[in-house]
């Protein structure tokens, strides 16, 4: 088994302050959904990446086998995690095809409680599209193993991740986030 290596930060500046203070999350913060998400959705993102470099003739490697190294997982493992990552991007997709043809249906009848109803269910299966191949996951690697595999997920998406706060009376956002 590979010993684990320390994640690289994408900079070292300070992230921009954006109508507020920013507000850093530690791993353990960080709900399990929002984790998994991000991180399947980057490592499905590193995937399609190293295949379009080994079709265009390059060295794929670094791509392939970056996550596997920086978390110290062996060869079995590192495949069911990149099995769940590519499940999670493929449901999230087609998802997300059904909800912009749900969105845009209720563009034109607001009123429509059962489309309504049905952008309600697409949001409930796209947080299943990330948990169920999370639990499939704990399943096949174990406790131990996917205790240590959770661990380093949530520290690789805590170094990235920051929330900005908006100030009192601040402008809402596009969608009134």
């Amino acid at each position: 088994m590979r010993q684990p290596q320390a994640i690289p930060k994408p900079h070292n500046r300070p992230p921009p302050q954006l109508n507020g203070e920013v507000a850093v999350l530690s791993p353990r913060d960080i709900p399990q959904e929002l984790a998994y998400r991000l991180f399947l959705l980057e490592l499905a993102a590193m995937d399609r990446a190293a295949d379009s470099a080994r079709a265009a003739g390059k060295n794929d490697a670094p791509l392939r086998n970056y996550f596997q190294g920086a978390f110290g997982l062996d060869p079995a493992e590192f495949q069911r995690l990149l099995a769940a990552a590519r499940l999670c991007a493929s449901l999230r997709e087609r998802n997300r095809q059904s909800i912009g043809q749900t969105v845009q249906a209720l563009r034109l009848s607001p009123q429509d409680a059962q489309l309504r109803s049905r952008l309600e269910q697409l949001h409930r299966d796209n947080q299943a599209a990330v948990l169920g191949p999370v639990e499939q996951l704990r399943a096949e690697l174990g406790p131990r193993r996917f205790a240590w595999l959770d661990q380093q997920v949530r520290r690789h998406v805590a170094a990235n991740l920051k929330i900005y706060r908006k100030r009192a009376g601040a402008p809402t956002g596009p969608g009134g986030r």
